[in-house]
């Protein structure tokens, strides 16, 4: 939401929140993950692991039919949302291998949206 917010702008509710915010820097971000799921895809608010670290938490995920695969949202500590990533997502008491995908799964240079 900063793109919204003008902090030039003279004083408004929420200025000083918001500059505070921006100077502490990113505390969480999201990623787009491919999970190897057996038998259960991501629901959301799953943690992810890094190792035995809980470093976030799903927002949604479903099984993608059009790619074949389990696709899942979570928030992540800013310094491990790089792509080819690895976590392990715990699915149903079992921790799943997940890795971030830096483009979607499904065509990811937009060329059906444009035929």
């Amino acid at each position: 939401m900063e793109r919204f917010i003008r902090l030039d702008k003279e004083d408004f509710i929420g200025r000083a929140a918001s500059l505070a915010h921006k100077q502490r820097g990113e505390r969480i971000k999201l990623v787009y993950m491919s999970v190897d799921a057996v038998d259960a895809d991501v629901l959301g608010n799953e943690p992810v692991f890094q190792g035995d670290r809980l470093v976030g938490l799903t927002t949604s995920g479903a099984f993608g039919h059009a790619v074949g695969q389990s696709l899942a949202f979570a928030y992540v500590e800013p310094k491990l949302a790089r792509a080819g990533e690895r976590f392990e997502i715990l699915i149903l008491n079992r921790r799943q291998p997940a890795r971030i995908i830096p483009e979607p799964a499904y065509d990811p240079s937009n060329a059906r949206l444009k035929g």
